[in-house]
Parts: C-alpha cells; structure tokens; sequence
C-alpha cells in the first residue's frame, strides 16, 4: 500500500538522482537517470530505479521503509531477479530505513542459504542505509536531494525532540532561500515538512509546518492547502472533545443525583428540602458511585449523604 511519503521521495530522487548516488557513496561518473520500471509480471514495482551510463551499463534499485518487514530482503531479491532478466545487466538494491521502526536484528544486508551444503544454495546482497544514524550536519550541508532528509537524521542530545527539528527546518529554510530558486525551495521545503510528520506527533508536526510558512510562500500548494484543513479540522475536533467533556461533567453528577433521589426515595422515603439540596450540590462523581453502592446499607438519607 503505498504511504503519503512514496510521492515525496520518489519526486527527490527522480529530480536529483546524482544527490542520492553520492549520498548512498556510489560511483556515478558515467550519467544517470531514473527509469520507469513497472514490474507488473508479479503485480510488483519497485520504488525507484536510477540507470547509470549512456548507454545503460548498470542499474541501482532504491527501496524506502518506513516500517518493518521481514519479507522485505525476498522482496529485494525478486526486484533484482526482474531488473536483472529484463536488463541483462547488474543490478544495486538498496533499502533506505526511514525511521527505527523499520529496523530489525535480522536486517544484514545478505539473503544466503544452501540446499545441500556446498551444493545448491543463495547469496544475494544489498545495501541498507539507517537514515537516523546519519548526523544531521552531513545531510544539511550534501545534496539538495537528500536536504528534506535531515529530519530523520541522527539529532544532537539535549534539546526535545521538537525544538530539535524546528531547528532542523529553518536550517534547511536558510540553505533553500540562499541556493534555489523559489519554486524549487518551495518543492524541497514541502517535502522535509512531509517527512518530519513521521518522526513528530500529528499536532507537533501541524504546528512546526505552520511555522515553516513564515519564511517560504507556501499558500499556492496544495499541500499546504491539506494542512490548512487538518489543522482546523484538528481543531474543531478539539474543541468538539472539550465541549463534550465539559458536558459530561456537568450532566453526570446531575443524572447520578437523579437516579439516587428516586432510589433511595423508594428505599429511604422522600427526602427533605434540606437533604435534597445537599444531595445536588454534589459533583464529585466517585462520592456519588460510593453512596449508590451503599445505598442498600443506608438507614436514613442523613447516613447516606454522610459517605465521604
């Protein structure tokens, strides 16, 4: 299925695929492009796929995730198999881990296994690069291709988590009004805002791309559009909620009184002004649960309204 930050990535590679070779530290003298590639033979297509060479000599197959995946070394396998079949040249797998929940112990980089040892067997190996162990200042300062990266980077102790990459953003900001042209930094800004909602909860992440706005005309996106209506539908759910819990915690107390006043009126007869109006000014619902519980013990409604 694909995730809201496929787009994203895609678009950064495909626009600055000589950025992710050298971010990735592969050779990449000869020119490069990225390829449409549908592997539609086993319902399957690969994220990206960069050519190198004029003509093609090899290829390099990029694979992004989020989240973790024990196929996904298979999965890698067969994407290799069919680039390698259907261009008869070598193929690079790598996988790009977004974030730690995408990570697993048994995430080596090799499928290996043997059918009879020494015989028949599989050795198949790929890359696999942990965005969050890259240091921020080396995303900062590479490629403008992997820039929007930099808040998945690897963050300095200290400071919270937020405050860090509101840090990270007008970093990134400053480079992109000195280097770019404004379209390009609004494309490049959008895209770190995007993947900095996958590090931040949803509100922090609403709150930072807001802020992100200050500095970048953003209005004419339409993802600063959606974010627009996340937020206010953000906050009309908020305010929803508070409205909602103010009203219960007005009408409980008055609807346990009223279940208490008929009650015990069958249990206790019916109670004086006095007793009634001492009853009603009780808000406090666990007091109100503790006298229904002992409303069966209760002699006279002065015990019952006793219960602390």
């Amino acid at each position: 299925m694909p995730h809201p930050f496929d787009a994203t990535l895609k678009d950064l590679v495909r626009r600055y695929p000589n950025d992710w070779l050298a971010g990735l530290e592969l050779d990449a003298n000869a020119p490069v492009r990225p390829l449409d590639v549908d592997l539609s033979t086993v319902s399957a297509q690969c994220d990206t796929v960069l050519g190198l060479g004029e003509p093609l000599s090899s290829l390099v197959n990029l694979e992004f995730q989020s989240s973790r995946d024990l196929s996904l070394p298979r999965r890698l396998l067969v994407y290799n198999c069919l680039l390698h079949q259907r261009f008869e040249m070598p193929v690079h797998s790598a996988v790009v881990l977004l974030r730690r929940q995408a990570d697993d112990a048994g995430l080596n980089g090799s499928l290996h296994y043997e059918t009879q040892p020494g015989r028949a067997g599989l050795e198949f190996r790929f890359e696999v690069v942990r965005i969050w162990e890259r240091p921020i200042a080396a995303l900062l300062s590479g490629g403008l291709g992997m820039l929007p990266l930099a808040p998945l980077g690897e963050l300095p102790k200290g400071d919270s988590l937020e405050l860090s990459l509101s840090s990270v953003i007008r970093r990134i900001e400053e480079r992109l009004a000195a280097e770019v042209a404004p379209s390009d930094a609004k494309r490049l800004l959008m895209a770190a805002l995007v993947l900095t909602g996958m590090r931040l909860p949803r509100s922090s992440a609403l709150r930072l791309n807001l802020e992100a706005f200050s500095m970048v005309d953003l209005r004419d996106s339409t993802t600063y559009q959606l974010i627009l209506e996340e937020c206010q539908a953000t906050a009309m759910a908020t305010a929803m909620a508070t409205a909602m819990a103010t009203a219960m915690a007005t009408a409980m107390p008055t609807a346990m009184c009223n279940v208490l006043l008929r009650m015990g009126g069958k249990r206790l007869g019916t109670p004086s002004g006095d007793e009634r109006h001492s009853l009603e000014k009780i808000t406090d619902i666990a007091r109100l649960e503790r006298m229904s519980d002992q409303l069966l013990e209760a002699a006279t409604w002065q015990e019952l309204l006793a219960i602390p």
